[in-house]
């Protein structure tokens, strides 16, 4: 009896020393598995395992020793918070400026009420309009190294960024140059993670 245990205490302190896993799975000879197997890749459903870093279905991430659930598409995990994942579309470059002539005032005889002509005020009597010069920030298409051209350019904050990938719609708050999928916002908790166990019954 006490040999039985001494010699699973020291297969458990080996397992455990090396990282092995120890796998047991059965399968059905007719599609292609084999009936029993020790191959934690081979075909079947698992019957049995060993395997010290290996975390349950329920919570597959194992990160920094601990198993936490799985993060949403378009989020990573770091410990108990998931992050969204971002994609850089490269730095701001400056707008271009476009002049355009816009009617601002007019007047006549007997003044007028804005750039058209006003019968209630003026009579019949025409009305001149005087345009003035203004300018405004545009955002030209860019080419890129790759001679690939970006339209429908943004202006954040002053300078022109392309336009975010369909995967990644969003723009994360503050860093116009990041385009994320900010479906739970930047960040989310998936809970608090729990030590993976060592001896595993079932798939």
């Amino acid at each position: 009896m006490w040999a039985v245990l001494l010699v699973a205490i020291v297969v458990a302190y080996l397992l455990l020393k090396t990282r092995e896993t120890f796998v047991i799975k059965y399968g059905n000879p007719f599609d292609g598995e084999d009936l029993f197997s020790f191959d934690r890749n081979a075909k079947g459903t698992r019957i049995f395992s060993m395997t010290p870093d290996t975390c349950p279905l329920n919570k597959p991430e194992l990160d920094a020793g601990l198993c936490y659930e799985q993060c949403e598409e378009g989020y990573n995990g770091v410990g108990p918070v998931c992050w969204a994942r971002s994609q850089s579309i490269g730095i701001g470059t400056i707008p271009s400026l476009e002049w355009y002539k816009e009617p601002s005032l007019s007047w006549g005889i007997w003044g007028c009420n804005g750039p058209k002509r006003d019968k209630a005020f003026t009579g019949y009597h025409d009305c001149y309009e005087i345009n003035l010069w203004k300018a405004r920030q545009v955002c030209p298409d860019r080419t890129d190294r790759h001679g690939r051209v970006h339209k429908n350019r943004e202006n954040k904050a002053g300078l022109c960024y392309d336009e975010c990938p369909k995967d990644l719609p969003d723009r994360i708050p503050g860093m116009p140059y990041l385009c994320a999928k900010l479906t739970r916002g930047l960040s989310y908790g998936r809970g608090v993670g729990t030590v993976p166990p060592i001896f595993h019954f079932g798939a």
